[in-house]
């Protein structure tokens, strides 16, 4: 039978309900689908989902059945307030699904937007991601980066957290306000409803992004807080979407590695700035960076570039959207 994207997503709240049953479901997805409560029931019944009751007895399923009720009137609700915040949802088989994405088998069932999807298919797209605690050295070296892919009409991808991926989206608003060129696209590991955005600090630059045409974009349904399992997810997605990612400044064991991880996995090239100092407030801090960024060079293959005009020449011969 025919699914509606809404039951799955539903679906995927239930305790008990997890991917590989959606996955066996999301192929027969339909826009055509009639949303009601009888679809959602006959989609995900007690008895195809298979829930493991913990000790003695079987599962109850009068208990099992109101907790369907619950979890497909709630979602109706979020997905209406949705809506109402101009943030959108599609699934993985529709056409609008970012391509990127679908290069791994884990990626999201479905995903929530804000701003302009098509971004991610119409322009090349460069994780600039890194430490929350960069150096100075750093921030310089980033600004000139971000100016240098928005000037190429790049659209650059990062996290929204402080630090690296704040300096990323900033930079590339700013070139966007003045110039009219480049953008940038925010993941985030929380719902994108302002009560929800992490840093709650940030929630004014995701308008911002947004206002640039940009695009805020997440696997969480609105009210959904920030979890560190998410950020590991979220780290693997901003390469996943990317053309080419560039670590900027990192620790020895940052999440900068998660996405430097997925983008070996999948041949995407990264790209490290040289940085002649580190200078954050904290010594030890500064070691650590010196090493994370060694770790990026040694382990993940980064090449290393100390101008633009360099990391111009290693781009030229491929890197195309």
């Amino acid at each position: 039978m025919a699914i509606a994207i809404e039951h799955v997503i539903a679906a995927s709240s239930i305790k008990g309900v997890g991917r590989q049953f959606l996955l066996r479901c999301i192929d027969d997805c339909s826009d055509a689908s009639e949303i009601n409560y009888e679809n959602f029931v006959a989609f995900v019944a007690p008895e195809k989902h298979k829930r493991i009751c913990r000790g003695a007895g079987s599962c109850n399923q009068e208990i099992e059945m109101k907790e369907l009720k619950k979890a497909y009137d709630h979602t109706l609700k979020l997905l209406e307030r949705s809506a109402d915040e101009k943030i959108f949802y599609i699934g993985s088989n529709s056409s609008k699904y970012p391509r990127r994405l679908r290069r791994c088998k884990d990626h999201p069932l479905f995903l929530f937007y804000r701003g302009n999807l098509e971004i991610c298919d119409t322009m090349r797209c460069a994780a600039v991601i890194g430490t929350r605690q960069p150096s100075a050295d750093a921030l310089k070296a980033e600004k000139k980066i971000c100016d240098y892919l928005a000037e190429y009409g790049w659209n650059i991808v990062s996290g929204l957290a402080f630090g690296c991926d704040e300096t990323a989206h900033r930079t590339a608003v700013e070139y966007w306000k003045n110039t009219g060129k480049g953008t940038t696209t925010a993941i985030l590991a929380d719902g994108l409803d302002a009560g929800s955005i992490y840093p709650k600090e940030n929630a004014e630059l995701a308008d911002e992004i947004v206002d640039c045409g940009g695009l805020l974009l997440s696997e969480y349904i609105i009210g959904t807080s920030c979890r560190p399992y998410y950020l590991t997810e979220r780290d693997k997605w901003q390469a996943q979407l990317s053309d080419i990612v560039i670590p900027v400044q990192t620790g020895v064991a940052g999440g900068t590695f998660h996405a430097l991880t997925r983008a070996a996995e999948l041949d995407i090239p990264s790209f490290i700035p040289y940085l002649r100092e580190y200078d954050s407030p904290d010594c030890e801090q500064s070691d650590l960076c010196r090493k994370g960024m060694m770790k990026a060079v040694k382990k993940y293959k980064c090449r290393s570039f100390r101008t633009v005009l360099e990391l111009d020449r290693m781009l030229k011969p491929g890197c195309s959207a």
